[in-house]
């Protein structure tokens, strides 16, 4: 009778344990359609540079596997842009960039500057949500109010633009499904 009730109960908790197992890989499942390439598709970054003028913040959300979004602002500047990935993006990787930029910033006149840059650079995406970015290229201006060309001092036609960024990277949607379903 004791092997019996041993029998059954070792049944019991066997059949219990996969049936969590399953129910636990179909919320995995659920949860990844909000993912690309293992990341959530939002961050929130600190950047020196870029679309934030010196310094700032900035929300960047994946569209796709290869193509990001950016919109900041910061000291003396503020602005959006694309960023776009050869190789699609993965957790644990580090990937070539090639981004695309606009962004108002204050010049050395008492006029406001729009600026367009053309980048190059990497992005780390690491396991534990952080991610980090440096890219460099160049930025051509052009006075906010027209698209009259810009002939800053020292006589210029374009200027570098640097851009270090710094990110952590989370789900609305997660949290949100997460909220809902437990």
């Amino acid at each position: 009778m004791r092997i019996f009730i041993a029998a059954l109960s070792i049944l019991f908790i066997t059949s219990t344990s996969i049936g969590q197992v399953g129910l636990d890989s179909t919320r995995v499942n659920d949860l990844k359609k909000f993912e690309f390439g293992g990341l959530y598709r939002s961050t929130v970054s600190f950047n020196l540079g870029g679309v934030t003028g010196w310094g700032g913040l900035t929300y960047d959300v994946l569209l796709s596997n290869n193509v990001g979004f950016e919109v900041g602002g910061g000291y003396l500047g503020g602005g959006f842009g694309f960023d776009f990935y050869p190789w699609r993006v993965e957790r644990g990787k580090t990937r070539l960039k090639i981004n695309l930029r606009n962004f108002v910033a204050k010049s050395d006149t008492p006029d406001w500057v729009m600026k367009h840059s053309l980048g190059i650079g990497f992005a780390r995406f690491t396991h534990y949500r952080f991610n980090w970015a440096v890219d460099a290229g160049l930025a051509y201006p052009h006075l906010l109010n027209s698209f009259s060309y810009y002939d800053p001092p020292g006589g210029r036609n374009v200027f570098p633009v640097i851009n270090f960024k710094l990110g952590f990277r989370f789900s609305y949607r997660v949290w949100k499904y997460n909220k809902d379903n437990l």
